[in-house]
């Protein structure tokens, strides 16, 4: 009796099951209650569009990362980040090939921020971008100069020389970059480079605690190479050999 009624029982159950899914479809629709967010939308920042600017450059979207920048800086000006915004503009417009925008903007970034880190990769990059381009015949003439590090294009034995002297420099190795860097500035003393060999030897005479050496090679610049990036540079030289 018992067993009857329990099979019975789920018989309905499933009778009941049967029918409300073959029914569904004439059911009227149950709008269900949104769910409620799990965290907050992330919200639009400076730092936000600062670093979506950024990631257009590292793509090498120049031309887009221009723009970016451009908004940005209409939007932030004088906050914090605006120094990096100024010099990832002028290198993006460097590549977009607007060499004149990329040189006002370096200079801006330089007189506005002298005493930051990014003015001083700004006057770096300023040095490459005006100097001269060597002789070379029209079909070698590429970009004038892409980064410091990478230098000129085609990469002529001098160039090699010079990245290998800054190499040493970079690590550390002071006299060996010395080496290198007179080497090419004697040989070489109307090439484009010779003046920056010359300030990179008066840096590793720094590095190396030699003032007096140091002070020569850069009042060597000043007197040598009136009127360019690197007479500033070497100026900047000896006013810190002064101060110390």
């Amino acid at each position: 009796m018992f067993q009857r009624a329990t099979v019975r029982g789920v018989a309905a159950v499933l009778a009941t099951v049967l029918v409300s899914f073959t029914g569904c479809q004439h059911m009227p629709k149950v709008k269900m209650p949104s769910m409620p967010r799990l965290w907050p939308a992330r919200k639009v920042t400076a730092a936000s569009e600062y670093d979506a600017a950024k990631k257009l450059y590292t793509q090498g979207k120049h031309d887009a990362a221009v723009k970016a920048f451009d908004a940005w800086l209409q939007k932030n000006a004088k906050t914090p980040l605006e120094p990096a915004a100024l010099y990832h503009l002028a290198r993006s417009q460097f590549h977009a090939g607007q060499a004149k925008k990329a040189e006002a903007t370096y200079k801006l970034l330089i007189q506005d921020y002298k005493s930051s880190r990014w003015a001083a990769f700004g006057q770096e990059d300023l040095s490459h971008v005006t100097a001269p381009l060597p002789n070379l015949p029209d079909y070698k003439r590429k970009t004038r100069w892409w980064r410091p590090g990478d230098w000129l294009k085609p990469k002529l034995p001098i160039v090699k020389n010079f990245g290998t002297a800054r190499t040493h420099f970079r690590k550390g190795r002071y006299n060996q970059a010395i080496v290198g860097f007179r080497t090419l500035a004697e040989k070489n003393p109307k090439s484009p480079l010779a003046p920056a060999s010359w300030y990179w030897v008066a840096r590793s005479h720094e590095e190396l605690d030699q003032a007096d050496k140091a002070g020569e090679v850069f009042q060597q610049l000043v007197d040598k190479f009136p009127g360019t990036e690197w007479e500033k540079h070497a100026k900047e030289g000896l006013q810190r050999l002064k101060a110390k």
